[in-house]
């Protein structure tokens, strides 16, 4: 019997095979400084402006490599890391700024 993977929420240099990824991010090597901190010295924390961020799909983890909990925006991030500190403000008030 062959085994069944499905590869979601992933950051890869190259790609997957067909029919196993799933909200993944590939071809990432000609991407790393938009994706990552700094992938040189194998930082590969999310930038605030990384592409993978609410990227994700629901999947049952709820800390990331580091122990942050997620999600911490409106969905999870692709890859090893969440970019911690982005759950989603409250509302303002009513009338706030009247």
């Amino acid at each position: 019997s062959s085994a069944s993977y499905v590869f979601k929420n992933n950051i890869v240099g190259g790609s997957f095979p067909p029919g196993t990824a799933s909200n993944n991010i590939s071809g990432a090597s000609s991407r790393l400084a938009e994706l990552f901190v700094n992938a040189a010295v194998n930082d590969y924390r999310l930038t605030a402006a990384s592409p993978a961020i609410d990227a994700g799909t629901e999947v049952p983890v709820f800390v990331d490599i580091v122990g942050t909990v997620t999600p911490q925006g409106s969905a999870w991030d692709s890859g090893a890391y969440q970019l911690a500190g982005t759950a989603m403000p409250p509302a303002p008030p009513q009338g706030a700024g009247d």
